[in-house]
């Protein structure tokens, strides 16, 4: 289908943008020092901890990515570890991470920032900028620089644990709203990386976010909440994406309001699709309120999963 004139006016701006971000930039840790330790020897303790936990079974099948939380290192910091540690025993040497993250609304454009790094406690996380300048070519995305992006912990959060488990590898950070865009994206991305076979995608998403704060209580208060959103709300959600029913999945989050990142849920799993055969494993499931229940009833609590494919 030939573009319309919206999409080219937004393809030349685009475009007309790259020449503009030529020069190596760095985006400062938002997060570090209160979500996440922000020094390496702390972080490493808290990694080393967690590892001791897991479990030490082999993977049999090879995995290609991954669904990780970002609520800060003590709710959901050790379901995410999980993720990459898994993916780590199977892929110990990855050049490539495309990371998709983005509280964004449904009118959001996509977000990528084409080159430069990030900062991490165990050194800067480096943008695969060849790559990332194919992917703006066709189609549009908001470029983002060390001074203009979006505060986002979805991805950030997940940065010191890339760079601890693949200390060389490089990244492409994508906001991705929750769209139908999801698929051609997707099948862009496969095209651009069709030479490029050693890559890891991962979506970033927290689950159902319950409670007055969050202006959902469709069940209720106390236990009555957490019961529905562990036993039915998460659950059929993690259901989808145990079947890899991407196609279901954003109706299903935007109507039930299960995942708050569900484009970068989907898109990352379609990209891990079109490169081979999944089978996606459900590692962890929890909420805050069991991770710090206070001697309290629920009230305000949010879903948080790890998952491998």
């Amino acid at each position: 289908m030939p573009a319309t004139k919206s999409t080219k006016s937004k393809r030349k701006e685009t475009q007309k943008n790259l020449s503009s971000h030529e020069n190596k930039m760095t985006r400062h840790a938002e997060f570090a020092g209160t979500w996440y330790p922000d020094t390496a020897d702390e972080c490493e303790t808290v990694f080393k901890q967690w590892e001791q936990s897991f479990s030490q079974d082999n993977i049999t099948h090879s995995l290609i990515g991954g669904i990780v939380p970002h609520a800060g290192w003590f709710y959901s910091g050790k379901i995410a570890y999980e993720v990459f540690f898994q993916l780590q025993k199977s892929r110990p040497s990855v050049s490539l991470f495309i990371l998709f993250g983005g509280h964004l609304g449904k009118s959001d454009s996509k977000r990528i920032m084409i080159e430069g790094s990030y900062e991490t406690p165990f050194g800067e996380l480096s943008t695969e900028t060849t790559l990332a300048k194919n992917l703006v070519k066709n189609s549009s995305f908001f470029i983002e620089t060390e001074n203009n992006f979006y505060r986002d912990n979805a991805t950030e959060l997940q940065f010191p644990m890339i760079k601890y488990l693949w200390p060389k590898t490089k990244i492409i950070v994508i906001g991705m709203p929750p769209t139908f865009e999801t698929l051609s994206l997707s099948q862009m991305i496969h095209e651009v990386l069709i030479q490029h076979n050693d890559t890891l995608f991962i979506g970033s998403t927290d689950m159902t976010h319950y409670g007055p704060n969050y202006q959902f209580t469709p069940m209720g208060k106390g236990f009555s909440g957490l019961n529905w959103t562990k036993d039915v709300n998460d659950a059929q959600l993690l259901g989808l994406i145990e079947k890899s029913d991407t196609s279901s999945m954003i109706a299903m989050a935007n109507d039930n309001h299960n995942a708050c990142c569900i484009g970068s849920v989907v898109t990352a799993m379609e990209c891990a699709k079109l490169s081979q055969l999944i089978t996606p494993k459900i590692l962890s499931y929890t909420t805050s309120y069991d991770i710090a229940p206070d001697n309290k009833e629920p009230l305000n609590f949010v879903g948080y999963a790890g998952v491998v494919f």
